[in-house]
Formats: structure tokens, sequence, C-alpha cells
């Protein structure tokens, strides 16, 4: 099962972007992203990994389908 992860990337200590990476070569997109956002350029990333997940599911007479999956991140 591929790992779920979240990088928090900031500025100069404000909020830039999020990244969620969730592919089987995370180790190479870890690093193409540290190399793109250098913390001696004033950036800093906070790398969360998702531990669970919400989810909303219908039933029906016809059974169950998955309408929303959410990941929980810690």
């Amino acid at each position: 099962m591929v790992k779920h992860y979240r990088l928090i990337v900031s500025y100069n200590a404000r909020a830039w972007c999020h990244i969620d990476i969730n592919v089987p070569w995370t180790d190479e997109a870890l690093e193409d992203i540290q190399n793109r956002f250098p913390s001696d350029a004033g950036y800093h990333i906070e790398v969360l990994v998702a531990t669970d997940e919400h989810r909303i599911v219908e039933y029906t007479s016809q059974g169950s389908r998955l309408l929303m999956s959410e990941p929980i991140f810690c």
C-alpha cells in the first residue's frame, strides 16, 4: 500500500502551499520537492503522513458505495 504524505511548505515563516504525495516513488518525489524549495532560500517543509481516513459511505438496497474518502494527517 502506498503511503499518503502532505508537505506543508512555508516561505519566510508564512504558509506558501501544501503538496499531497501518494505515489509508489515517494522518496524520489520528496527529494525533488526538497530541491525545489531549499531551506537556504527561506523555505521550510513540514512532512505529515496520513494515518487514517474519514469515509462517507452510502448504503442502499442495491449495496454500498464509497462517496468520499479524506485522509487524516499527523
